[in-house]
């Protein structure tokens, strides 16, 4: 501070010594209230973030566990219903599966006969064949 700032009634009762003084006490006075309103301010603000951090450390263990709720049964749901479509799945594949094997079943007796009829006139060919040419067919 300046001792300008001291009215001149009071500089002149107390001299340039004692007005300095003065103003001296004033500063080291404001500087430690300075420091005590910011010392007083910290520790407040700690004390009351300390307390909201609790706060929502608390709201945010309370939610996470509404929400590990909700997936356990959403997860419940889910399994059912994929136990439920994979039995659905099972039995359509069984069913075309046993469609599947009865066409294949019926090919193959489908080729049996063509075979069959194939070799047979092979046979009777070949037999022509032979017989015509050990010497011709009897008149």
């Amino acid at each position: 501070m300046q001792a300008t700032a001291v009215s001149p009634a009071l500089r002149e009762r107390l001299g340039d010594e004692g007005t300095l003084g003065l103003l001296d006490m004033f500063e080291q006075a404001g500087r430690e209230w300075k420091d005590d309103v910011l010392a007083s301010a910290s520790d407040r603000f700690a004390r009351t973030l300390a307390e909201e951090t609790g706060k929502l450390r608390v709201v945010i263990a309370e939610e996470t566990g509404k929400l590990r709720a909700e997936i356990a049964a959403e997860t419940g749901k889910l399994r059912v219903l994929m136990a439920d479509e994979t039995g659905k799945l099972r039995v359509l594949i069984a069913e075309e599966t046993g469609k599947l094997r009865g066409q294949i079943a019926e090919q193959r007796a489908e080729l049996l006969k063509w075979s069959f009829i194939f070799w047979a006139g092979q046979v009777a060919a070949m037999a022509a064949l032979l017989a015509f040419m050990l010497g011709g067919l009897p008149r």
